[in-house]
């Protein structure tokens, strides 16, 4: 039984065809949706060194999304990151005043035992869900937590950090 000769460039040209307008016709409607991230700093206030208890404190971290979508709601699943700053560690985050340094951290929880950071390091990162519906504005709000550690040598000044929050979506 002779094999059937198939033209050259035929099949895959209308195959290509086909799948270009199942691709025009099929198109999923598609949310628009964008994101920001807004942070209260954390503020420890005047440091005693001479006390004998750990410094705690918080401050937030607002992730804003508004929501285009299409019909039906839309679950928008996030990451929020925290660096290192100063010390370009996060076993111990350090606030500097020129060369004078204090130690202190940044948490996931209340105990002050997970290290928010980026998920190096023995940190974690905060995963966030918020269900957009319709076009709206939605905001979740995510508390810092902050230590100090007691007795740290410290000198007279005015000791910052900046850590840099990164939201992925």
């Amino acid at each position: 039984m002779p094999l059937a000769r198939r033209r050259p460039g035929r099949a895959p040209v209308a195959a290509f065809a086909l799948m270009v307008l199942l691709g025009l016709i099929a198109r999923p409607a598609i949310a628009v949706t964008t994101c920001t991230v807004a942070a209260s700093p954390v503020n420890f206030g005047v440091y005693d060194p001479l006390l004998a208890t750990a410094d705690d404190t918080s401050g937030t971290i607002t992730v804003t999304c508004n929501n285009r979508p299409p019909p039906g709601n839309v679950d928008l699943v996030y990451l929020l990151r925290l660096s290192r700053g100063l010390s370009g560690t996060f076993r111990t985050r350090e606030m500097g005043s020129g060369l004078a340094r204090l130690d202190y951290n940044l948490y996931l929880n209340a105990g002050r035992s997970l290290i928010w950071g980026d998920g190096t390091e023995f940190t974690l990162f905060l995963p966030g869900t918020m269900r957009l519906t319709g076009n709206r504005t939605i905001s979740n709000t995510h508390t810092v937590y902050a230590r100090m550690p007691a007795r740290q040598d410290a000198q007279i000044g005015n000791y910052t950090d900046t850590i840099v929050v990164t939201l992925e979506f």
